[in-house]
């Protein structure tokens, strides 16, 4: 039985910008291990790029490598966003017309620092089609946890929990600076 393919459209949404942020990294850095790397990533920002733009960027061949890696930033909130009109709904079903056909060397990563309703058409797509694949980055319920956890795992440092729920009700969600608070712990 072939491998599956790896997929070549990403939608990384949620409010977790920490998260959001590590995710991109592991793909950048995994896209960094190719040849001519650099040359082979091209990042935009979707409040001000067409999703034809976004698209061609997708399509063209490598430079010397065998992947593209193609991150947008908040093109799917901004194209489904009230006000967005004929415009919004045409780069909506562009999307989802091309986005099923995309080369297997590209990876097009769609990046939305809030979580997308369930009933956004590409994020239904991403789950759906074998091709794609979401990456929900929700902020935790329970922040004394997380930082238990993230200083284990990211650090192997162990955090009593007290001081764990003491550093919590200090940063409150901001998980960014919670983590600043593990570094300088464990540094």
């Amino acid at each position: 039985m072939p491998a599956k393919a790896a997929p070549t459209f990403y939608v990384i949404h949620g409010d977790d910008d920490l998260q959001i942020e590590e995710t991109v990294a592991q793909m950048r850095d995994r896209m960094s291990e190719q040849p001519n790397a650099d040359l082979n990533i091209s990042e935009f920002d979707g409040t001000s790029t067409e999703a034809g733009v976004v698209l061609s960027a997708a399509t063209s061949f490598p430079f010397m490598s065998d992947k593209r890696l193609v991150i947008v930033k908040d093109l799917l909130t901004w194209i489904t966003r009230r006000g967005s009109g004929n415009t919004g709904k045409r780069a909506v079903e562009m999307l989802l017309e091309a986005l099923p056909t995309l080369p297997e060397w590209t990876r097009l990563v769609f990046v939305e620092r809030q979580k997308l309703p369930d009933t956004n058409k590409v994020l239904q797509l991403a789950e759906k089609h074998e091709n794609g694949k979401v990456i929900s980055c929700l902020s935790p319920r329970d922040s004394t946890g997380w930082i238990i956890k993230r200083a284990q795992d990211r650090y192997g440092a162990t955090i009593e929990p007290r001081a764990a729920a003491a550093l919590a009700s200090v940063v409150g969600p901001d998980l960014r600076r919670a983590d600043n608070e593990l570094l300088k712990r464990a540094v």
